[in-house]
């Protein structure tokens, strides 16, 4: 997993809904925290039955739109915001992106049921395992809480790569002063169970080590 410091942009997928501009929003409280810029993506996804013409009309239309809304997002934040179409599906490409940038993290918002909204569910895994080990931030239509954000999950497996997952707490930790809440699977097979045991040693070692609240 990259540091923040080998990254270049904060990544937001944009159909033009309601969903995405609260995504936007989130989006830019985090560009000030890490500062980044925020890398700003729309998905054009090809029919069967569609034409070369009408796909590169409407990537045309939907890059006239993101620059629009890339100035918008810099004259009223300062933080500098770029624009990407891309054809392909929003399932793989937006994962494909983030992998590309290399993406600091990803801002996705999720909830309804056309374009990236309907990311829900074992969708919304889907595009985050694609995305490899860039971090993804899903939001729905909560808005940017005032104190920032104080409650982070953090699911722990078996595995080794599980244990990667400390660093970016850290890092996340000295940005917002968050409580960790270790989310750990149960196991009936005793060898996975004891893997289980010990990486859960290691984290709440970890933490500790970094004067970090958890549960």
């Amino acid at each position: 997993m990259k540091s923040p410091e080998e990254t270049k942009a904060i990544l937001v997928p944009v159909d033009f809904t309601e969903i995405t501009s609260n995504a936007i929003n989130h989006a830019v409280e985090l560009a000030k925290l890490f500062n980044k810029p925020i890398q700003l993506l729309h998905i054009v996804s090809k029919g069967l039955f569609e034409s070369e013409t009408k796909i590169e009309v409407e990537e045309e239309e939907a890059l006239a739109k993101l620059a629009n809304l890339a100035e918008e997002i810099f004259a009223s934040t300062g933080i500098e915001t770029a624009s990407m179409v891309r054809r392909g599906n929003i399932y793989d490409t937006i994962g494909e992106i983030a992998k590309e940038l290399p993406a600091t993290l990803a801002v996705m918002g999720t909830h309804g049921v056309k374009g990236i909204q309907k990311i829900v569910g074992s969708n919304a895994i889907r595009v985050i395992y694609s995305a490899g080990e860039v971090p993804f931030f899903v939001v729905q239509q909560r808005p940017v809480p005032e104190d920032g954000y104080k409650k982070v999950v953090l699911p722990f497996s078996f595995t080794a790569e599980s244990r990667q997952k400390l660093a970016w707490a850290i890092h996340l930790n000295k940005i917002f002063k968050c409580k960790f809440h270790l989310l750990i699977e149960t196991e009936n097979d005793e060898f996975i169970a004891q893997k289980l045991k010990n990486n859960q040693v290691f984290a709440e070692k970890y933490l500790k080590q970094h004067d970090c609240n958890y549960e």
